[in-house]
């Protein structure tokens, strides 16, 4: 069954049950959400959270159900063409070339790790808890400790860490059991399950890890997962009927409520202040030639009547516009199309942008190298630069035409060695670039900071 395709997707960077109830919240609003897994910290409580749909397990969260992708493109399709929510291993580089981001959520709460730089990497970015500054290294920053959780920061930082849990029942943090040391994890018991003190719940290892007292456990990482050390292991609940493992509890909700005024929020203060960068075009025609995107990868194969590929030839324009529709059912056709393009006019630029998109977008990262290194040095042969890069020397202003689609493509080749794990190489190209375009005209700025949040 075919499903409308959403206007505005979301990422969500986690797949705990804090990141799931902020799911159930934007896919019920009309949003397509993708959640992307983090093995850090390992998920407990699975029965509140999409998490075991990694594993093929049905699924169902507050009525909205999930399903597992494992590529781009596995993504993209079911994003029209089934309902609920989407789960994947893929990366945020993986997941940034699918289509701009509308909205960019992290909620992995990776409380004492490195927090990385989200802004300019989707329309409103938003993370939660320890780490996050509004306007340093996201636009909202969320609280998420119990005392305070779903507090909005519209400016500053959100409180540290303190390592006191929320009391449930008549107990605090000791219903958590920690690992004490790395090792793989091997547990039969299901969550949910009736369990007294000192029974054996699992083992990492070859060392039994036992309930701390009577009660129904809560939380539990699945079975054959490696953890490290100092991580929960397992919760339980000792509340007896008034026990809850299941659906969103109260505080997941209280901070997908948050997530969801700020949104609110954003949106209103965007009709107050237009702003072309946070508006979709309504026009079916979308203009290539004029400066190329601030996004690393623009949304070439959206659902547009044609693609405005600037002055060129009209039976390369015919044979690029046949690409296009063609990628959209058949990518190899695509790009027998494309190369038909290049091989009859090696000269025109959009060909080389053609070809380097689909291939970073299908993964075929050595294929789209290729053709950005070539239409890199034509690009610069017609501006009158020399043929390597790193001789290049800043302009008094961001050029037009072939000189702003050399810089373009360079940042192009960035975002493509940050994907092949080259970060040496992608920073290198990322340093170039803040010399030769320090306005970040040709949007530079968005893959420097997903090579800083990767560091």
């Amino acid at each position: 069954m075919r499903t409308a395709h959403p206007d505005r997707l979301a990422v969500i960077l986690g797949t705990n049950e804090v990141a799931s109830a902020i799911a159930v919240l934007l896919r019920r609003g009309g949003l397509g959400v993708v959640l992307s897994h983090d093995p850090l910290p390992p998920v407990i409580r699975r029965k509140m959270a999409f998490h075991d749909a990694l594993f093929d397990d049905a699924v169902s969260v507050a009525g909205v159900v999930a399903h597992r992708a494992d590529t781009g493109l596995a993504i993209r399709a079911n994003l029209c063409r089934v309902p609920g929510v989407i789960v994947t291993e893929l990366g945020l580089l993986d997941l940034i070339v699918l289509r701009g981001l509308d909205i960019l959520v992290d909620a992995r709460m990776q409380k004492y790790l490195a927090t990385p730089d989200l802004r300019r990497l989707a329309r409103l970015t938003i993370g939660l808890g320890p780490g996050f500054c509004s306007g340093v290294n996201c636009d909202v920053a969320i609280e998420t400790r119990p005392d305070k959780a779903g507090q909005i920061i519209q400016h500053g930082a959100t409180e540290p860490p303190d390592g006191i849990s929320r009391r449930l029942g008549d107990h605090w943090g000791e219903r958590f059991v920690r690992s004490e040391f790395s090792g793989r994890w091997k547990t039969a018991i299901e969550i949910g399950t009736r369990v007294f003190k000192d029974f054996i719940v699992g083992h990492l290892g070859p060392t039994p890890i036992r309930a701390p007292f009577d009660g129904i456990l809560r939380g539990c990482v699945r079975d054959g997962t490696e953890v490290p050390a100092g991580v929960k292991l397992l919760e339980v609940d000792s509340r007896g009927r008034k026990a809850d493992w299941t659906g969103i509890d109260s505080r997941g909700q209280l901070i997908a409520n948050a997530v969801g005024e700020a949104i609110s929020l954003h949106e209103a203060s965007q009709r107050k202040m237009p702003d072309k960068r946070f508006t979709s075009s309504s026009d079916s025609k979308h203009e290539l030639s004029a400066g190329y995107s601030e996004h690393p990868m623009i949304e070439l194969l959206a659902e547009r009547d044609t693609i405005n590929f600037g002055d060129i030839p009209e039976e390369i324009d015919a044979l690029l516009q046949q690409g296009v529709a063609a990628y959209r059912h058949d990518h190899a056709q695509a790009d027998r199309l494309f190369r038909q393009a290049l091989a009859a006019a090696p000269a025109q630029l959009p060909i080389y942008f053609c070809l380097y998109k689909i291939h970073t977008y299908q993964g075929q990262l050595d294929q789209a190298r290729i053709v950005a290194e070539r239409g890199l040095k034509e690009a610069a042969r017609q501006a009158g630069w020399d043929l390597d890069w790193q001789r290049w020397r800043p302009q008094p202003a961001v050029p037009d035409g072939a000189g702003r689609f050399a810089l373009y493509t360079l940042k192009a080749l960035a975002f493509i060695h940050l994907r092949r794990d080259d970060g040496d190489q992608a920073n290198t190209m990322l340093a170039a670039l803040r010399r030769l375009d320090p306005t970040g005209a040709v949007g530079w700025p968005v893959v420097a900071a997903l090579a800083e949040g990767i560091r």
